[in-house]
């Protein structure tokens, strides 16, 4: 656990908020918690409207979905289907580090870096920030926990992301062997089950925004 005290004074209304989300953040990677629910506390807190967390490489672009929490599918809105936050963490010009925050706000990233799609998406969803954690990285991978929000985080609400970020990273380096590979291979179970809201029946799943994220031989059956 991070000594949240350290290093700056927090609201004394969010202290336990956090101390609650580390510990069920950790038992979450053990296998004795939800990762949803974990990632709805951290949007909450956060007042993110989007929680996505991923695996991506480096070398190829290709991206794994572990996990997300969309608040805005609840009213219709068009769901996330291309991150920006590998991107992202590549803006600082060096190497993002495991428990670093990163965020459009600070690092003023130029648009050019970014896909018409990703930008597209923030204009529709009125994304006005993005804070993008990195939780581990490999010479070829990085794990990736992204904020979609809709307004630049207060000062405070900054402070806390940060031993957020500190917290997860570890947790996440400690995490139950085979965690990880049982997350990424219950990935379909987890996307169908962020869509299947009452709401989500306007999305056609053989549309050309492909919500499901179905793959070409899916699509064909």
């Amino acid at each position: 656990m991070v000594d949240i005290s350290a290093g700056g004074h927090l609201d004394k209304n969010v202290l336990p908020k956090l101390m609650l989300l580390q510990m069920r953040w950790t038992e979450c990677l053990h296998g004795d918690g939800s990762l949803r629910d974990t990632l709805t506390e951290l949007s909450e807190l956060f007042h993110a409207r989007v929680v996505h967390l991923h695996r991506s490489c480096t070398r190829i672009g290709r991206q794994r979905a572990i996990a997300s929490v969309d608040h805005g599918a609840q009213d219709g809105e068009r769901p996330l289907t291309s991150t920006i936050g590998p991107t992202l963490l590549s803006c600082a010009g060096i190497p993002a580090q495991a428990g670093t925050v990163w965020t459009l706000e600070d690092l003023y990233c130029s648009s050019s870096g970014f896909d018409e799609r990703s930008l597209r998406w923030l204009r529709d969803r009125r994304i006005r920030d993005v804070a993008a954690i990195a939780l581990d990285r490999s010479e070829s991978e990085i794990d990736v926990l992204e904020l979609y929000l809709t307004a630049p985080l207060p000062q405070e609400l900054r402070r806390s992301l940060e031993i957020v970020s500190v917290a997860f990273s570890k947790a996440w380096a400690r995490r139950q062997k085979g965690r990880l590979a049982r997350l990424l291979s219950a990935n379909p179970a987890i996307s169908q089950a962020l869509t299947r809201d009452p709401v989500m029946k306007n999305f056609s799943p053989l549309s050309t925004s492909n919500p499901f994220n179905l793959t070409a031989a899916e699509l064909r059956i």
